[in-house]
């Protein structure tokens, strides 16, 4: 049985090289026709990666604090269950440290000022032997000045034994009264003083009917005194 349908089919088909354009009318595909901009793409791309990069390593950065807090935590936790034993211990050795500090800068200051002291001690006995001896030696110098005078003005065919006795008495006044304001005194003895050991210089032992044993029987020598302390003790003979 042949059933043969009519087709519709435009009569351009055959025109248009057997295309039928099937597509509804309002549904045809629409094309832009903009260029495509390549380095806006390429910079569009980089922006985005590194936003995600400052991402990922605010990422890390609060990890590391969440890590430091839990350090400090656990710090805390350590702190607070220190046992009071412990506790003291602690106090008591940073009190001793702290003194040990202080005992430590006494002690420098202290040797820093003796050193200044033997220093200073040392220069003042100086300057007091050179002012001493300054002193002697102005006193002297007047004697000096009577030797001088009393060889300028002698005479040998003139001058008698009496003068010249007399200037040298003179001059020996003048030398005592000099020495003697340094605290120098002369010391003599008598026959029958008692006998002194720490003043006096046993030289001899005679026998004298006139002073009993053990007592000065002469003066051989004179002493002198500096003060309480003896120069030169008096050197005597002791009866025996």
């Amino acid at each position: 049985m042949n059933d043969n349908t009519d087709l519709n089919v435009p009569s351009d088909a055959d025109d248009e090289g057997g295309f039928v354009d099937l597509t509804p009318e309002g549904d045809e595909p629409q094309f832009d026709n903009t260029e495509f901009d390549f380095a806006e793409f390429s910079e569009r791309t980089k922006d985005q990666k590194g936003s995600g990069d400052q991402t990922d390593q605010a990422g890390q950065t609060g990890q590391t604090g969440q890590e430091e807090e839990q350090t400090e935590d656990v710090a805390g936790v350590l702190g607070e269950t220190e046992s009071p034993e412990l506790a003291a211990a602690r106090s008591e050795i940073n009190a001793l440290q702290a003194k040990l500090e202080e005992t430590e800068s006494k002690l420098l200051r202290t040797a820093a000022d003796f050193q200044n002291f033997v220093r200073r001690a040392a220069q003042n006995v100086d300057e007091a032997k050179q002012e001493a001896l300054m002193k002697v030696s102005k006193s002297l110098v007047g004697v000096l000045d009577n030797f001088d005078r009393a060889t300028e003005n002698f005479d040998p065919e003139t001058a008698s034994g009496t003068e010249v006795l007399e200037g040298v008495e003179s001059i020996r006044a003048a030398l005592m009264q000099a020495l003697g304001g340094f605290g120098l005194q002369r010391l003599d003895v008598a026959p029958g003083d008692d006998f002194d050991p720490n003043v006096h210089e046993a030289l001899m032992r005679q026998p004298s009917e006139d002073v009993e044993s053990g007592q000065i029987a002469m003066q051989m020598m004179p002493g002198y005194m500096l003060n309480d302390t003896p120069v030169r003790p008096v050197q005597v003979g002791v009866a025996q």
